[in-house]
């Protein structure tokens, strides 16, 4: 434990074991991120939890890594409900829990009216197309949140649509989106990058292994060229690809060609990632 950080990621805690550490935490002015992911702790846990957020309100825990846990929508509704009007907790990381579109519908009203979470952890949760809608909407009246993860949740071009209508409107606050190990291909791609034209604060953009060619390359070269914010661009090889059965991005030649161009004239950037590509 260092730097008020407690890893217990994969110690077995089980649904019975969280109550007493939360117990415990109330008399620790120490840990400021807890650390509880892959305990399947479940609905028991996700009350604890809950319960804790609600009711310390001299909490000094403003990160929750509580990934792969077997939270469902009603593990959701109860995190949710504790954390809509929470002014503590900055970062929530709810990686690969089956949250589901029906799960997210809790985290949009949260986000509705919580305007202090910065960091939000959705990658793997089973959102698909349905979900990523319900989550952009509540983006349109949250001006918090800065960091969003929706790596490998089954988007495809009808994200895409979504995702450019986000940009396009000019709802976007976040400066950070990684959508990588999707399947938005070189159709949702253009759609994103016909939206970024209208932006100018996202600084880090994760799009690895989302089947991109040369003309999704060519798109995000044409819409970033003049992006003052954007500093990451990731267009690489994510590691669990074939794991989930998702393809990775081939820009080829052509499509290097493109990125060549972007870096030619956007002096922001500082960092391009064309692994396996």
């Amino acid at each position: 434990m260092s730097g008020g950080r407690l890893d217990l990621c994969k110690q077995v805690l089980g649904p019975q074991g969280v109550q007493p550490l939360l117990d415990a935490m109330k008399y620790s002015s120490f840990v400021s991120r807890l650390l509880l992911g892959n305990n399947i702790v479940g609905l028991p846990g996700a009350k604890a939890i809950s319960q804790y957020i609600r009711f310390n309100s001299d909490s000094n825990i403003d990160t929750w890594y509580i990934a792969c846990n077997r939270f469902d929508s009603e593990c959701m509704s109860l995190l949710c409900d504790a954390l809509a009007t929470d002014s503590k907790v900055k970062a929530l990381w709810l990686k690969r829990n089956p949250i589901l579109a029906v799960g997210i519908v809790h985290i949009a009203r949260m986000l509705t009216t919580n305007t202090y979470l910065q960091t939000l952890d959705l990658l793997n949760t089973g959102l698909l197309d349905e979900g990523c809608e319900i989550l952009l909407n509540a983006l349109k009246v949250n001006h918090s949140l800065k960091h969003l993860y929706i790596d490998a949740n089954g988007l495809t071009v009808k994200s895409g649509r979504t995702i450019r209508l986000h940009f396009e409107q000019r709802h976007n606050h976040l400066e950070t989106l990684y959508m990588s190990c999707n399947a938005l291909g070189d159709v949702g791609i253009c759609e994103i990058a016909a939206g970024l034209k209208h932006d100018q604060r996202l600084k880090r953009l994760g799009l690895a292994s989302n089947c991109i060619g040369p003309d999704g390359a060519r798109a995000l070269a044409d819409a970033l060229i003049g992006h003052a914010a954007l500093q990451q661009l990731n267009l690489g090889f994510m590691k669990s690809t074939n794991l989930l059965g998702r393809l990775n991005n081939v820009i080829g030649d052509d499509g290097a060609a493109e990125i060549s161009r972007l870096i030619q004239f956007n002096h922001q950037i500082r960092s391009i990632d064309l692994t396996l590509n």
